[in-house]
Formats: C-alpha cells, sequence, structure tokens
C-alpha cells in the first residue's frame, strides 16, 4: 500500500511539473509582446520635434509593454515618396505620419488609411481641440489625429534690428524699407530653402493670404466653385511675391539650398529674418543657438491694398498620424496612434517644438517664452487656412511648388506665374 501510495505521489509531481510546463508555455506565447511598425520624419537632430517624439516612444513603451515599436525615423522630403509608395504597394507601417488635407485625403479615397473615429472611445476624441480635426475629417469620418495647431509667422532677429536701426515691419512698404537697410548692410535679409519647395510656399502663402485675403485663397486652394488664381488679389499677390525676389530678399542661391542649409546663418544670427513654421521657436531658443533670446515672432505684414486681415493665419492642424488599413492589428495601432498624437503634442509643446493640438494642463512657468508668443498671437486669429500644398492633391500640389520655385528662380514672370497656377483650376 505504501508503495502505491508512492507511486500516485511520483505520478501526481510528474504530472504537475508537464501541466506547470505546458501553462509556462501558453503563457509565455500569450505574453509574446504585438510588433507594430511606426514611421515618421524628423531623423536629423536639427529636427524640433525629434527629441520630445524619441520620448514619447520611451513613454509608450513603458505604459504598453504588451506593443513593441519598430521605429523607422526619415528624412522629410525622401519620405514623402517613400510613404507614398509603401501605401501604394499595401506595405504602408502600421502607425505613420503624415500631411493632412488634400494629401491624407488621396489615401482616404483609396481606402488606405483606418476612420480611426470608429475604434476611439467618445471621451478620447473629445480631448482633441474643437475643429482641429477638420482637415482630418471625411465624409464623416476621422483619418487622422493631430499632434499640433501649426502656424507659419516671421522670426526677427531683434538684435539686428535693433543693431541697423530698422522698424520690425508691420505692413508692406515697411517689409521693403527694412530689406532695403539690410541689403546695404551687406546682409541677406530672409531665409528660404528653395530646393525642398515648400519652405517656399511658406512666404507665398502668406503673401497670397494677406493680398487676395481668405474667401479668394479659400477657394483656390480647395477648388471651390469661382476659384481663380487670376483675380486683383491673386495679381497683387503675385506682384508682391516678384518684387521681393528682385528686391534680393532671399539668399543668392536660395532654388538650390535645401531648408537645412538655409536656415543655419540664421541661427548663427546672420539673417534678420524666416518666415516658417512655430516649430523653429524650439530651435531659436536651443541651447546651443546663437539667436537664443534675440528672436521675436510676428505676424506677417498687411498688404496696402489687399483683402487680407493681420490676424489671418497660414496652418492650423496641417499633419498627425495615421493608421493603415492593412494592419493586422487594428485595435493596438490606434491605440498607438492616438498616444502619439496626444502625448507628442504635450512633448513637443513643452519643449517649444508644437503647440498643442489636445486638451491639456501644463505649468506654464515650463513652457518657452517664443513659443507662448506665439500661441498668443494665434489666439486672436481671425481665420486659420491650410497651406496650399498640404490642401491641394497630388499632382495640383506638386504644381503649385514647381510654379513657386520657378519664380524664384527667375524663369517667370508674374503674370505667368497666375497662368501657370490657373492650370490647377482647370
Amino acid at each position: 500500500m505504501k508503495k502505491l501510495n508512492k507511486v500516485i505521489v511520483l505520478v501526481s509531481l510528474i504530472l504537475s511539473v508537464f501541466v506547470c510546463n505546458l501553462t509556462a508555455k501558453s503563457d509565455s506565447k500569450a505574453k509574446k509582446p504585438t510588433k507594430l511598425k511606426v514611421w515618421s520624419i524628423w531623423s536629423a537632430d536639427s529636427e524640433s520635434n525629434k527629441a520630445p517624439f524619441l520620448k514619447t516612444i520611451e513613454e509608450f513603451k513603458a505604459a504598453h509593454p504588451e506593443i513593441e515599436i519598430e521605429l523607422t525615423m526619415n528624412e522629410a522630403e525622401a519620405y514623402k515618396t517613400k510613404i507614398k509608395t509603401a501605401v501604394a504597394a499595401n506595405d504602408a507601417p502600421d502607425v505613420f505620419y503624415y500631411n493632412a488635407g488634400g494629401m491624407l485625403k488621396s489615401f482616404v479615397d483609396a481606402k488606405k488609411v483606418l476612420p480611426l473615429d470608429q475604434y476611439m472611445a467618445k471621451d478620447d476624441m473629445n480631448r482633441i481641440v474643437d475643429g482641429a480635426v477638420a482637415n482630418m475629417t471625411f465624409n464623416g469620418h476621422v483619418y487622422q489625429l493631430p499632434y499640433t495647431m501649426a502656424c507659419s509667422v516671421m522670426f526677427c532677429n531683434t538684435e539686428l534690428f535693433d543693431k541697423y536701426g530698422v522698424k520690425i515691419p508691420e505692413t508692406w512698404t515697411e517689409l521693403m524699407t527694412a530689406i532695403e537697410k539690410f541689403k546695404k548692410a551687406g546682409l541677406t535679409p530672409m531665409a528660404v530653402g528653395g530646393k525642398d519647395r515648400w519652405p517656399t510656399c511658406m512666404y507665398t502663402d502668406l503673401i497670397t493670404l494677406r493680398a487676395a485675403g481668405y474667401a479668394e485663397c479659400d477657394k483656390a486652394f480647395y477648388k471651390k466653385p469661382g476659384a481663380s488664381f487670376k483675380t486683383p488679389g491673386m495679381k497683387l499677390a503675385a506682384e508682391k511675391y516678384e518684387e521681393l525676389i528682385k528686391a534680393g530678399a532671399f539668399p543668392k542661391d536660395a532654388v538650390a539650398i535645401t531648408r537645412d542649409e538655409s536656415e543655419v546663418p540664421f541661427y548663427n544670427g546672420k539673417i534678420p529674418m524666416y518666415i516658417n513654421g512655430q516649430w523653429t521657436a524650439a530651435n531659436c531658443q536651443a541651447k546651443t543657438s546663437a539667436i537664443k533670446g534675440k528672436v521675436k515672432a510676428v505676424r506677417f505684414p498687411t498688404i496696402e491694398g489687399g483683402k487680407g486681415d493681420i490676424n489671418d493665419f497660414m496652418g492650423g492642424a496641417a499633419e498627425g498620424f495615421c493608421v493603415s488599413a492593412k494592419t493586422k492589428y487594428k485595435k493596438e495601432a490606434v491605440t498607438l496612434c492616438s498616444y502619439l498624437a496626444e502625448n507628442h503634442s504635450k512633448n513637443a509643446y513643452l519643449v517649444g517644438a508644437g503647440i498643442p493640438s489636445w486638451k491639456m494642463k501644463v505649468d506654464d512657468s515650463k513652457i518657452d517664452p517664443l513659443i507662448k508668443s506665439i500661441v498668443e498671437l494665434t489666439s486672436n486669429a481671425k481665420t486659420f487656412l491650410l497651406w496650399g500644398n498640404t490642401a491641394l492633391e497630388g499632382n495640383d500640389s506638386e504644381t503649385l511648388m514647381d510654379v513657386v520655385q520657378e519664380m524664384l528662380a527667375g524663369d517667370i514672370n508674374a503674370s505667368q506665374y497666375c497662368d501657370k497656377l490657373e492650370e490647377i483650376l482647370q
């Protein structure tokens, strides 16, 4: 009997070990993290969004150990082709950065991105700033989540303005006077990287907004009924852009240099004016910046005879994160997408690289004064209009940037500029 009991005990032990091993293996398989691919821009150290985005990624990893992230950061210009190619081939990453407006719409029309509002709780959607998903909503559904309320402003090096006795311009006449004075002092008045095309559009968009006004720009950029690039306001904008070029406002090699290359002399305190997005504030205020504490962000000057208002801004929620419609892990991908958008919005704001597109509470004492001043400028905004090259779709966007580039190169005049842009509306 004792032997029998020993045998029973031994068998029980063996079975217990066997079952435990099976359970352990089962648990091991169950706990294997879901792997999600993420693509973004901001690969260069000079990108002000890089550090806060990487911080956001690490925060997500700590909060969601069940999800593994394979992150690929890309150079912005190369990324435009890379992501379009991947999406067309149904090989897009699970979560990816992209522009809103017409650029996003092409993916939506092709059913390449997920309608995020169908997978998110209402409370989560309600944390987004009112109106921030307007350029990301199509057919009643939200296909992208914003991480910033973007805007383009004019950054002025106050040290150079004071040194040469130049007034920060509030009108076009004052702007041309400032350009003339800086030119006489041997300075290049304004920075721009024409090779990348879109940085020059930052200038032309604001010029067009001030000359033609919000209503005409909105019609043209969204190809609405009655739109035209040949109205008196649009012609005035073309003439002012041409005037800026002929006045020598930009570097002589502007058409051949990238945005990064064009920014170097500005950050080194050699160029007094620069028009670009709010993310520029973080680089201006970086510890290594020669212009830290010397830059003032201002609204673009009004144009005499123009229809635009000084409180009309270009920008809005113009970019964000999407989820591929082909992802195998929709729930997890949407969780990641939402986390990245909301938390990068906070982290970028804290370092002066963005304006929040999500409702949040932050310690104002921790906010950089330059980005805070931009927030104050936009708090009085009358209108926000998405950048033309973002609002327009596909080939139309490319045409706009190409025409802007041709004028910068001196290949066309103001009249031809309007004629070529009008072809977008045909």
